[in-house]
């Protein structure tokens, strides 16, 4: 018999981790957390995931939370342990939203991935790292709701274009701080559109293999898991709207749910997941393993092949790489 995985075991080992890695003035988002998570639900074995964890903090050079990070997973953590997720969640959140594109939606992603787990320390690292790398993209001074197919068709006929160089973050505010970004920033998909913003996301995604359009898919799933903790769901679609297209638009590629594309990407999609889960656990690129995980819960909530696409795609562009 398999042994089975304990998720909360391996992520208490890396509790005291920090969420960010690398260079002072550059840093990136550990995505150990995520991994670990993602690896147990697509059937990863114990093993596997310890010599993978073991291996990704030794490559990273992953070190200690400092002093000031602890203290504010510690203050989220009591708030949590008091209050209760759900209660914690539904005072928090309508704030943090506006900032939602925090270290290129990692922070929400792992609060996603938190919430999915029951983990509420995990919750508390997360809701921490998002607090402290708040990404406040400048707010048009009104908005109105519009379809999404309005919504996106202004997107796509954005002329806004940034460097493609320096952080994900650091470009989205570039790309928010533009005056043309000002028309898509004011006309606002509805909270019933994020099936369909995920989809576009994903078909973006497929086509490019970009590395930012992962993060736009990977952000609206967050989105999708944490949206029924708003008391009005509506109220977060401006925020989620301006990182969602201004992330779309550091990557470069179009979310989109033009019929011909979508009629060419579900027809290239594999019959079942089963293959695609077992690749991706053995693949040692935390972003296959995230953007597969991501793509599969995608597809078990909306029932949309494409999302079969999009992983496919990204697995063979990273083994063949």
């Amino acid at each position: 018999m398999n042994k089975p995985v304990d998720v909360s075991a391996v992520l208490t080992k890396y509790a005291d981790i920090s969420s960010n890695y690398g260079a002072a003035n550059f840093p990136l988002s550990d995505h150990l957390p995520m991994a670990v998570v993602a690896l147990a639900a697509m059937g990863a074995k114990p093993a596997r995931i310890e010599s993978w964890a073991a291996n990704y903090a030794a490559v990273h050079e992953l070190r200690a939370a400092d002093d000031e990070e602890r203290e504010g997973r510690n203050f989220w953590y009591q708030r949590i342990s008091a209050q209760g997720r759900d209660a914690v969640l539904a005072g928090a959140l309508p704030g943090l939203i506006e900032g939602i594109g925090a270290a290129a939606f990692h922070a929400a992603i792992r609060a996603a991935y938190a919430v999915e787990q029951n983990d509420d320390r995990e919750l508390a690292n997360a809701l921490e790292s998002w607090q402290r790398e708040f990404l406040d993209l400048p707010a048009p001074p009104n908005t109105r709701p519009v379809s999404v197919a309005e919504a996106l068709t202004k997107l796509a006929q954005s002329t806004v274009r940034v460097e493609p160089r320096g952080l994900i973050a650091t470009r989205m505010l570039a790309v928010a701080k533009d005056p043309a970004f000002l028309a898509i920033a004011q006309a606002v998909p509805r909270s019933s559109d994020i099936k369909a913003l995920a989809v576009a996301a994903a078909a973006a995604f497929a086509e490019s293999g970009d590395f930012t359009a992962l993060h736009v898919m990977t952000g609206t799933h967050a989105m999708r898991i944490l949206n029924r903790f708003f008391p009005d769901p509506e109220t977060a679609m401006p925020a989620f709207w301006r990182a969602y297209a201004a992330a779309s638009l550091v990557a470069g590629t179009t979310p989109s749910l033009a019929p011909d594309l979508l009629a060419t990407l579900r027809a290239e999609a594999p019959t079942g997941w089963y293959e695609l889960l077992v690749e991706a656990s053995a693949h040692d690129e935390e972003h296959v393993i995230k953007a597969t995980y991501t793509a599969w819960r995608l597809d078990e909530a909306l029932r949309e092949p494409l999302f079969r696409t999009a992983a496919r795609r990204y697995i063979d562009q990273e083994t063949y790489r």
